[in-house]
């Protein structure tokens, strides 16, 4: 009832506000302005702040008492509030305000606590706001003078200002706000005054989140070295494995965000040194968050996949791992795949391109046709049950294979059961289509080729797609206008001016302008010849000019970094594979890439001034 109440009054001091600001012309406030118009128009202890009369706040405060203190401004902060706010991060002896807000406290220490009661800033209290402004005297003062030091490291600063994707998104928590600007110093403090590092705000993210979003790998490992320090058996829990509301630690949050030097650094910290020896150095690296093994797609190799981070993916230990997974068995599993998928298009080509009843050909070879359809239709229906059952992880590849099923069973359904050979066969050449795309889509996993498929798929994507998008506008309009033209109101009609449509699209690709038709035009031929000038520059010239050009764009930027899209693909194609096993099948394909040590898997590798194996092939290659 108490912060209802305090809130209204903060609505109402607002709006006093707001009409203080308009009467002198101004318009679309915002708070600053309206905490400054306040402070000119409200007088008493505002005004005294503001200016920094220390004499006056003092007489207001004996006089009024602890009332004075408890007004709030216009976005809900008290007057204790924005004393601290001017002070800044000046010493408590240099700044009037710091000085009126030490009397203030240490007079009425109750109103140390009081937190901001506005929408925008709500929840956000002294102590949130000396650690923003970096004042370390400031922290310590107003942790020694609370009467309540537990609420007071436990106010939670949620409001609009502090959520999450704003610039001062810093956690809410007194400890995370400290962890997230970098002052390790105010970090120990905290922690010591009895700051729960487990404290999770209304993301579920701590201040260990906190430290991964705001590139703090300092107070990332402060923190735990004081956990650890201060750990005993009845908290045993691992600060670094607790997860958010999105189930990520942080870890795994900074692998899905695309953090790579906390990543990088988070994956080093893991790492154990096993022994070194001249330039070689032996390590090993824990895959329980790097490599889920329970169920595949939950640990942060397969979030930088998920999530295309190219950069996340080039990290030398990344690398390693992919590399031995590919080497050791995913490797032979996609050239198994490969020649499969090969196998079945040529099977279902030869069964499908030649007419066996008719060709004179004998029973057994026309049994042999019929048996390799039923298969065939099998081989589909698995397919698509299969590309069911793993719905969640759908990638482009996987709709391409899905495109395919749906289009050959509504083939064998139409043949079948509708006896429609037309639709029939329409159907079965859609599915021949997304048949050998499918099968070109498996040669991303080729270095040697599989960054030129990556290059033809984003031209089409970034170029053609949206290119065809114009064209179409373009050749509609102008088929419009010629239509309109050459032919009067009498005899126009829809099927004919589709056809125009068709015709227009036929002048494009054969280069543009049409004498003949300028010529054997009965009614504007003037206009005729002006429309197909017009329709030649801008079709044939500039449209088509454009595109090359657009093209050429796409392939140098490409090019740049192809081996990594490349290197991302083949990943994308790894995890896909990976899916079609159990955690036991695939244990023990994998012997080999890891190493087992008390039931937890490592990757071990040995190091030579610093480089991995994969990094040395690299840099010989």
């Amino acid at each position: 009832a108490l912060a209802l109440a305090a809130a209204a009054a903060a609505a109402r001091r607002r709006e006093r506000a707001e009409d203080a600001l308009a009467s002198v012309g101004a318009g679309g406030a915002n708070d600053v302005e309206l905490q400054t118009a306040h402070a000119a128009s409200a007088g008493g202890i505002w005004r005294a702040l503001k200016t920094g009369s220390e004499d006056e706040v003092k007489a207001l405060c004996e006089r009024d008492g602890e009332k004075a203190l408890r007004e709030r401004g216009p976005v809900g902060e008290t007057p204790l509030h924005l004393m601290l706010l001017y002070g800044g991060a000046s010493s408590m002896e240099r700044s009037a305000q710091l000085r009126s807000a030490k009397y203030v406290g240490e007079k009425f220490p109750k109103t140390v606590n009081d937190v901001y009661v506005g929408g925008e800033y709500f929840g956000e209290s002294a102590l949130h706001i000396a650690i923003v402004n970096k004042n370390v005297d400031l922290v310590r003062w107003l942790l020694a003078t609370s009467v309540n030091v537990k609420g007071l490291l436990a106010a939670r600063a949620t409001g609009r200002f502090f959520s999450r994707g704003a610039p001062c998104y810093y956690g809410e928590f007194a400890l995370s706000f400290a962890a997230s600007t970098g002052q390790g110093d105010l970090v120990e403090i905290l922690l010591a005054a009895g700051a729960d590092a487990t404290a999770q705000d209304t993301h579920g993210n701590t201040c260990l989140h906190m430290a991964v979003i705001h590139n703090q790998p300092d107070m990332f490992t402060l923190i735990c070295e004081k956990w650890e320090r201060g750990k005993n058996e009845a908290n045993g829990s691992s600060l670094e494995r607790l997860s958010n509301a999105d189930g990520l630690s942080p870890m795994l949050f900074a692998a899905r965000s695309g953090f790579k030097d906390m990543f990088e650094f988070l994956l080093n910290r893991t790492c154990i040194t096993e022994w070194a020896y001249g330039p070689v150095t032996c390590q090993r690296m824990p895959l329980l968050d790097v490599d889920t093994r329970q169920r595949i797609g939950t640990g942060a190799l397969a979030e930088i996949i998920a999530n295309g981070h190219l950069d996340l993916l080039s990290i030398p230990l990344i690398q390693e791992l992919l590399q031995r997974k590919w080497d050791f068995y995913i490797g032979r599993l996609f050239y198994e795949r490969v020649w499969h998928m090969l196998a079945f298009l040529i099977t279902m080509t030869l069964v499908h391109v030649t007419s066996y009843a008719d060709s004179g050909l004998d029973d057994t070879l026309s049994q042999v046709a019929q048996t390799a359809k039923t298969a065939i239709l099998g081989v589909v229906i698995a397919q698509l049950a299969a590309e069911y059952h793993h719905r969640k992880h759908m990638s482009g590849q996987s709709a391409v294979s899905v495109m395919f099923c749906v289009t050959y069973l509504a083939s064998f359904v139409s043949r079948v059961i509708f006896h429609d050979e037309l639709q029939a066969d329409a159907m079965l050449a859609v599915s021949f289509l997304f048949a050998w795309f499918y099968f070109a889509w498996l040669f991303m996993g080729f270095k040697s080729i599989g960054h030129f498929v990556i290059m033809i798929y984003e031209i089409i994507m970034d170029d053609v797609r949206p290119f065809l998008s114009i064209l179409g506008i373009f050749v509609v309009a102008f088929s419009t206008a010629i239509y309109v033209v050459l032919r009067p109101t009498s005899a126009r009609s829809v099927r004919d001016f589709s056809g125009q449509l068709v015709t227009c699209f036929e002048w494009l690709t054969n280069g543009g302008y049409e004498g003949d038709v300028v010529d054997a035009a009965e009614r504007g031929k003037v206009l005729m010849g002006f429309l197909m000038a017009a329709f030649t520059i801008l079709g044939a010239v500039v449209l088509l000019n454009l595109l090359v050009a657009m093209m050429g764009d796409t392939y140098a930027k490409v090019s740049e970094n192809a081996v990594a899209k490349w290197r991302l693909e083949r990943a994308r194609i790894m995890l896909r594979l990976e899916r079609h096993f159990s955690t036991p099948h695939r244990d023990r394909l994998a012997r080999g890439v890891w190493i087992v040590l008390d039931g937890a898997r490592f990757l071990q590798v040995q190091l030579v001034d610093g480089l991995t194996s994969y990094e040395q092939r690299d840099a010989r290659d």
